[in-house]
Formats: structure tokens, C-alpha cells, sequence
């Protein structure tokens, strides 16, 4: 009985310990996972509230506007499903065909040949036949409609259209350059070409297919490729900002990443190209964006690596929200045909084209957020 009771004393000394041993690891595992949380709120906080660098802020300038025509004003409409299916079709195939070569990598990777072979058929096959492909013009307009009245957009031209060996230079990039697939899928803008970067051209075929039957042609941003397109003579468009202006985008501010650009400015020097200055209203508002640890998120941009972090949609953070768009194509300033341009010849129409810009936001933003020129 002795030996019973013993027993009996230490199994139940052995069944406490172990007991408070579970809770005592179950209470510190709760603790290690309330501070990780608190960790990570802290940290999100910290680049949340982190103030921009190297910027300027232009909310007012002392640049008085400059006398205009009559600005001609576009606003497409048509319903507000065929907008949706327009900007998610759109975006669909945008982002399949930038994941398509990484899918065909990985099927390499894993041995999946019959795969790769199929999927590097497709992406050969549309990219000679990319350039080649017929417009459909009711293609064009459908699609530009929708898009347009998903964002209740209106495109404003500031002293008419832009003609012959016109630059159209957008702001702000945002995350999907909304405002530049409205203006470049209007009527009044049907022969432009659109400078885009050059893995669109190049390793995202179907998306560039898709552009030539809408009658949008794509020009790769090679050096090459942009001189061969001006040489023409037509209107061209490009975001000068690039994935840059993509990653300081912000909801709080209007920001353009013009300070370090200036590659364009020396194209149209050196082509004869006038520079028309386009903000697009509410690009911004499309999508929030992480903010804050901009140095290694530059630095990254630096070699196409896109650190975007969109929300949008509630439902679907990767589509736009529906803020309203208002592109408007400022007055173009004309410049002079240098074909070797020097530095200091550059940096005076750099100059006087980013005041262009802030004089273009001051006129037309009203009340809404303030320009910072990064």
C-alpha cells in the first residue's frame, strides 16, 4: 500500500510538473507572438511616418500662366460594367504577360519540358507577329471608353492637340499609369506612340499584341528604338518617371521623379521635339502605396526591379479605384534642334520644363494635394 501510494505521489508530481510546463511554454509562446506584433506595428508605423527625402514641395509658384486657346476637353462614356470588365481585363492581361517568361523559368527549373515548349511557342510566335497584327478600331474605342468611364475621366488639351514631333511627357506614374491608358486610348490621340519600358516590348509579348489590335503602338525605351521613332516625326508619349515614380507614389502628395531625368529633354533637343508637359489629376488616389526605406527601394528601381506595395479595391487590392481622372496636356514649349546638345544646354530645359510642370499642377489642382519634385 506504501508502495501504491508513492506511486500514485509521483505520477501526479510528474502529471503537475509537466502541466505547468505546457502552460508555462503556451504563455511564452502567447508573449513572443504579441511582440512580434508589436514589432511589426512599430516597424510599419516607422515607415508609414517616414519623412520623404530629396524632394521639394511646390505648392504655390509665382509663375503667372501663360495666355491659352481654347482647351479641347474629351470625356468618354459608357457604362459602368463594360468600364470594369475593361480595366480588369486590361490589367489581366498586363500582369500575365509579365509572369508568363518567370512561369516558363520556373517549369524549366522543375522539369516540365513539354511546358516550356508550349509556352515559349506562344511568346516567339506573338513577338514576330506583334508588330504586324491589324487594328480593330472598334476595339479601340470599347476598351477606351471603359477604361476611361471606370476613372470618370475627362482629357483636357491645353491649346489644342498636340501635333508633329510632339514629346508628351505624363505625371504622375502611379502605380499602372491609369491617365496614360486613357490618353493614349482617345480618339485624339489615335497615332501616337507610347515609350514603355523594355521588358513590355520584349518579354511580355501578348500584352504588346494586345496594344497593336487596339491600334496603341509601343516603342521600346532603348536608345535605338526611341531615335528610330522620333526620326518619323509623329507624337510620341512616355512617363519620364518610370518605376521611380512609381515607388514614391503617394496618396498624401502629388510626387513626380523629374530632378535626375533628363534623357528626354536630350531627345527632343536633339530631334527638334516639342516638350508638352500631361498631369493626370487623381493618379494617386488609385492605390495606396507603402511608404518610407525609399533609398534601397531606388536603389532596386535602379535595376528594374519594381518595390511597389498597391492596395486598391477593397475587393481586389490590385485594381484601381474608381478616383476621378483628369489628364491634362499642357502648351508644348518649343525647342530649338541641337543634335549634340551640351550639359548646360540640357539643364536650361530641364529647368524650364519642370517649372512647366509645376505651373501646369498650380492651375489646375485647386484645392487637392501639393506637387513635390523629387
Amino acid at each position: 500500500q506504501h508502495a501504491l501510494r508513492w506511486r500514485g505521489t509521483a505520477a501526479a508530481f510528474r502529471g503537475g510538473t509537466l502541466t505547468y510546463g505546457r502552460r508555462a511554454a503556451q504563455a511564452t509562446w502567447r508573449q513572443a507572438r504579441l511582440g512580434a506584433c508589436g514589432f511589426s506595428v512599430c516597424g510599419a508605423g516607422w515607415l508609414l511616418h517616414q519623412q520623404p527625402a530629396r524632394c521639394e514641395t511646390y505648392s504655390d509658384t509665382t509663375l503667372a500662366p501663360a495666355p491659352l486657346a481654347a482647351p479641347v476637353v474629351s470625356k468618354p462614356r459608357t457604362s459602368s460594367a463594360w468600364g470594369l470588365a475593361c480595366v480588369a481585363g486590361f490589367l489581366g492581361v498586363w500582369v500575365g504577360s509579365v509572369l508568363l517568361p518567370i512561369g516558363v523559368c520556373v517549369a524549366a527549373v522543375l522539369g516540365y519540358w513539354k511546358t516550356v515548349a508550349a509556352a515559349s511557342g506562344v511568346v516567339l510566335g506573338l513577338r514576330l507577329v506583334q508588330d504586324s497584327l491589324p487594328v480593330v478600331p472598334f476595339m479601340r474605342r470599347a476598351v477606351g471608353d471603359g477604361i476611361a468611364t471606370w476613372h470618370r475621366a475627362e482629357v483636357v488639351y491645353e491649346g489644342g492637340v498636340p501635333g508633329r514631333k510632339a514629346l508628351v511627357c505624363v505625371h504622375p506614374h502611379g502605380i499602372f499609369s491609369s491617365g496614360l491608358q486613357v490618353l493614349a486610348l482617345s480618339e485624339e490621340m489615335s497615332d501616337c506612340s507610347v515609350i514603355v519600358a523594355g521588358f513590355l516590348k520584349t518579354l511580355a509579348p501578348a500584352f504588346s499584341a494586345l496594344c497593336s489590335l487596339g491600334g496603341v503602338r509601343l516603342v521600346g525605351a532603348g536608345r535605338s528604338s526611341v531615335a528610330a521613332a522620333m526620326e518619323e516625326g509623329g507624337t510620341c508619349v512616355v512617363v519620364p518617371g518610370g518605376f521611380h515614380e512609381a515607388t514614391i507614389s503617394s496618396t498624401q502628395v502629388d510626387r513626380v521623379y523629374l530632378k535626375s531625368r533628363k534623357g528626354f529633354v536630350k531627345y527632343a533637343l536633339r530631334h527638334g521635339y516639342s516638350l508638352h508637359p500631361c498631369f493626370v489629376f487623381g493618379e494617386s488616389q488609385t492605390h495606396s502605396n507603402l511608404q518610407g526605406g525609399w533609398s534601397i527601394r531606388l536603389w532596386l528601381n535602379n535595376w528594374a526591379i519594381p518595390t511597389i506595395l498597391p492596395f486598391g479595391c477593397w475587393w481586389m487590392p490590385m485594381m484601381p479605384r474608381r478616383a476621378p481622372l483628369k489628364v491634362v496636356v499642357g502648351p508644348g514649349i518649343q525647342m530649338p534642334t541641337v543634335p549634340n546638345a551640351t550639359g548646360e544646354e540640357i539643364e536650361k530645359y530641364h529647368r524650364l520644363y519642370i517649372e512647366a510642370v509645376c505651373d501646369l499642377h498650380r492651375r489646375h489642382s485647386g484645392a487637392g494635394p501639393a506637387l513635390e519634385v523629387w
